[in-house]
């Protein structure tokens, strides 16, 4: 019931909502997913052929401004490898960054960090929101992170990757965008599942991140990107990278 719980509090944090009529352009290109994680039935049953060295390196970032009614918002999306050789979590993170050429510093606890298990070579996900408490002030301040330092915690390699399939993003709203798709169960059942997509552009360059929760074995999903209103997200994504977790 506590698990419960808290996935119903993340869900309705990151405002995952049923789909509704278009009011705006619609961009209906579909995204061919590309999962970034795969599950070997091998490493579970033969932890030691890991190693002890938990390692891991930003691969892309990605910061933006929001100015909406309910207040400013700084926003932040990571890519990062794990670059040691034994599964790892990622406990920590501090971004520093510039906002109008002003210097500051966010640490924080990656959301689920204890469930993003990744194992060598894995590509992992963190995205972050948070209020503009550094009185920028503006509708067009500048952000610039400039060094993001992720702490890597060696873990067991026990996980439920879930795959993800038939992803499609579309503007059907002028403000945000909506993503739809399926996923793959495969027999299991869970209490809970969580859904990271990156969205990237043309040149494979990362446009953002956004994750959200789904419930009771529910097999498709629909997610309105209402806190994440990146310009012109849907027409400029040209690929998707999406990874799916179980918590049993």
């Amino acid at each position: 019931m506590i698990k419960r719980a808290i996935f119903l509090i993340l869900a309705i944090c990151v405002l995952l909502t049923a789909a509704c009529g278009s009011n705006g352009e619609t961009d209906n290109q579909k995204i061919t997913p590309q999962p970034v994680q795969t599950f070997d039935a091998d490493y579970t049953s033969a932890p030691n052929t890991f190693g002890t060295n938990p390692a891991v390196e930003v691969v892309a970032q990605k910061s933006y401004y929001f100015v909406n009614e309910n207040g400013n918002q700084i926003y932040f999306a990571i890519e990062y490898n794990n670059s040691g050789d034994c599964p790892i979590v990622v406990q920590n993170a501090i971004i520093k960054f510039k906002v109008n050429g002003i210097e500051f510093s966010k640490e924080f606890e990656p959301v689920l960090y204890n469930y993003f298990i990744t194992f060598p070579n894995d590509i992992g996900y963190i995205a972050v929101w948070t209020d503009d408490i550094y009185s920028v002030g503006t509708d067009a301040a500048e952000i610039e992170i400039i060094g993001v330092s992720l702490e890597p915690l060696p873990t067991l390699p026990e996980r439920y990757i879930i795959g993800v399939k038939d992803i499609r993003i579309v503007q059907n709203y002028t403000e945000f965008a909506t993503v739809t798709g399926s996923i793959e169960l495969n027999n299991e059942e869970f209490t809970a599942c969580t859904i990271f997509c990156a969205f990237y552009d043309e040149s494979n360059n990362l446009l953002g991140v956004w994750f959200f929760s789904l419930f009771d074995n529910t097999e498709s999903f629909t997610s309105q990107l209402i806190s994440l209103p990146i310009p012109d997200l849907a027409q400029n994504t040209k690929s998707i990278k999406a990874v799916g977790f179980g918590i049993d």
